[in-house]
């Protein structure tokens, strides 16, 4: 690997955010070591804007909390801090030095990391980390980068390379598998040869992907805008068997729910992971033709869900969320149409509505209901209840029924004697 090299100036600091260089600054103020690290060195370098700043210190997270009143250390094997900006949280870590765990060689390989041992240095955090790329420190005061590894020299061929044998990593760590995908899909960049072979030959690695892990890299790759590109790329390199294995990559419904939500971050539009699930799974839910039933529906729902529960870690609020909008497609559907002001007005309806339309351009839903939902959440609210009166059952007038005079008291006494 080469030596390290300082490189100076590469970075224009006004990209940086004054509540992340007052973060570092106040690191630096208490006497601590302070650099920004990672992706967002990487993005900057590459000319785009990072969707998160992470920080690295000598500062352990306890002198990180007493520094940041507010600040939240999450983590069990390796503690991180998390403080609120302006920006979003920004993530500080503590310099990290390895150690190897000892382990049964029987434990799955998802264990058989290497540990920090708080606290480090940068010349030690720098081989924990799994890719040249991202693998670079900026000191924002000097706006110096230090490059221990060769990374500024990967970006400039954009080509993205491992820090060490790819295999080693891999078997350290099975999700950098997933990262390496990540970066590829999100970027230029190019997998090094080396690197390639390793994603083709230790797929297989992926068994032991961690359920909570593995939610959280999910969301955090398919809701930043490269979420069709990096889909293309788990089916090249057969990854989807081990993450979504019930899912074909030529899908029409999943593949439109990924450029719709690639479009919608484009627009600044909020997105939603269980959105995509909604998708993906819903033709699991739509073949076990269950309509009318609301205790059947939601068995019915919960039942597809238990498929990507194997794999993957689902909050309540997701499974929620990802029933509603299931339920919500025979209500928008059915004809005539039961409280179709409550409808409008059910919280997960745009989710509903948004799936039913993605449905009806694919000939799976009636498009003239779909054009109707798209008009009435366009028109005033006078013609909006004429257009309900239109698509609701007609009532009928119950005849009425003639009571029986009412009895006087006088006639129930005589009647009793």
């Amino acid at each position: 690997m080469p030596k390290l090299k300082r490189h100076k100036n590469l970075i224009d600091t006004a990209q940086i955010p004054n509540s992340v260089r007052r973060i570092v600054q106040k690191l630096l103020d208490n006497g601590y070591d302070a650099k920004l690290v990672g992706g967002c060195v990487r993005d900057l370098l590459l000319g785009t804007k990072p969707k998160d700043f992470d920080v690295v210190t000598s500062a352990t997270p306890l002198q990180v909390k007493r520094i940041f009143k507010h600040a939240q250390i999450i983590g069990r094997r390796f503690r991180i801090v998390h403080v609120k900006s302006e920006i979003g949280v920004v993530e500080i870590s503590t310099y990290r030095k390895t150690g190897i765990d000892r382990k049964d060689p029987a434990t799955p390989t998802r264990s058989l990391v290497r540990s920090p041992k708080q606290v480090g240095t940068m010349k030690k955090d720098h081989l924990l980390r799994d890719f040249t790329v991202n693998a670079l420190y900026f000191d924002i005061k000097r706006n110096v980068i230090f490059d221990y590894v060769g990374g500024l020299r990967d970006l400039k061929y954009r080509q993205l390379r491992c820090i060490g044998d790819p295999e080693t990593r891999f078997h350290e760590d099975c999700h950098r598998l997933l990262r390496a995908l990540r970066f590829v899909s999100k970027t230029d960049l190019k997998l090094t040869e080396e690197l390639d072979r390793s994603l083709h030959s230790q797929r297989d690695l992926l068994q032991h992907l961690e359920p909570h892990r593995l939610s959280y890299d999910l969301e955090k790759m398919l809701l930043h805008g490269y979420a069709r590109a990096l889909f293309r790329n788990f089916a090249k390199y057969k990854f989807l068997a081990y993450i979504f294995p019930e899912i074909e990559s030529n899908n029409a419904l999943t593949l439109a729910a990924l450029k719709n939500t690639d479009q919608r971050v484009k627009r600044g539009k909020p997105v939603r992971f269980a959105f995509l699930l909604a998708a993906f799974y819903w033709h699991h839910y739509r073949d076990l033709n269950i309509r009318n039933d609301r205790e059947a529906e939601i068995l019915a729902a919960k039942k597809v869900l238990e498929i990507p529960s194997q794999r993957i870690a689902l909050r309540a609020d997701v499974r929620d969320f990802v029933i509603e909008t299931w339920r919500l497609q025979a209500k928008l559907e059915n004809r005539p149409l039961r409280n179709g002001k409550q409808v409008l007005q059910r919280k997960r309806f745009r989710a509903g509505y948004d799936l039913l339309c993605m449905r009806a351009n694919l000939s799976d839903a009636n498009q003239e209901i779909a054009s109707w939902w798209t008009k009435i959440q366009e028109v005033p609210e006078t013609e909006q209840e004429q257009m309900l009166k239109e698509v609701s059952p007609v009532r009928k007038r119950k005849s009425k029924r003639r009571r029986k005079p009412r009895r006087t008291s006088q006639q129930v006494i005589a009647a009793s004697s």
